[in-house]
């Protein structure tokens, strides 16, 4: 397989990764560093062997086959405004048909702020349309019943919420016929046991409020059908989390 930069140009070397936004993140323990090393171990891009096996865990993507992959690749959602940046994402194919596989890279970063009081703060602001997205959002991944300030859903996290619809988008853009959600969880020494703990804590409420109980690293859950907002179409996507433990790559 191969990863690309923004130019388009193969990425020969983890220091050639596409640098992410947040220039902190690009140092050792963090999770765009660890990302990139994690998919050059060799001279050339190979699956990281937890992503391999989280791929393997479903009988629907146990014959994958991953092509072609772009770093810090931005996918628009409703709304003009923030879009979804995904840490990477891949193409390929199972069974005869084009598949996609999006990664959130974690160390022990947050999962960003909880649903409802995203809302809450935007609602607030005249301006502002990010209410509205998280509206957008909620409605495409959990139906017209999702309302972003009652529970279950205030409390869930507006990164794997952006996340999960971002991948069913940038699927459909591409005419797959599914799509992958891989958290990627580096886990350090380095790293602090209670943010550890929270990031798993709201992983597995999100997976609950998508209808899958007691969610566990190293297994995809799924499908679950995500709405594509503005079109008719929906896309079935997978969501799990892989793990990597042990000292850096």
């Amino acid at each position: 397989m191969k990863i690309y930069d923004r130019r388009n140009q193969p990425i020969t070397d983890w220091r050639g990764w596409t640098r992410p936004k947040e220039e902190g993140q690009w140092r050792s323990t963090r999770s765009a560093m660890e990302l990139a090393r994690s998919w050059f171990t060799s001279p050339v891009p190979v699956v990281p062997s937890e992503i391999a096996d989280l791929l393997r865990s479903h009988q629907l993507t146990r014959e994958a086959i991953l092509q072609d992959g772009w770093p810090e690749l931005k996918t628009p959602l409703p709304y003009p405004g923030e879009g979804r940046n995904h840490d990477l994402v891949v193409v390929g194919e199972v069974r005869g048909q084009p598949m996609l596989l999006t990664v959130e890279g974690k160390v022990d970063e947050t999962m960003g702020p909880a649903v409802g009081t995203y809302w809450r703060k935007s609602n607030r602001v005249s301006s502002s349309r990010a209410w509205r997205r998280i509206d957008a959002l909620l409605f495409a991944a959990f139906g017209a019943e999702a309302v972003a300030i009652e529970a279950p859903w205030r409390s869930l996290s507006y990164q794997l919420l952006t996340a999960t619809v971002g991948t069913a988008i940038e699927a459909s853009t591409r005419s797959c016929a599914m799509a992958v959600l891989c958290v990627h969880e580096f886990v350090r020494e380095s790293a602090k046991p209670d943010f550890l703990a929270r990031n798993a804590a709201d992983f597995r409420a999100f997976l609950r409020a998508l209808g899958q109980p007691g969610a566990s690293a190293s297994h995809l859950y799924g499908p679950f059908t995500v709405a594509v907002p503005g079109t008719s179409r929906t896309m079935p996507v997978l969501v799990g989390k892989a793990q990597y433990r042990g000292t850096t790559r």
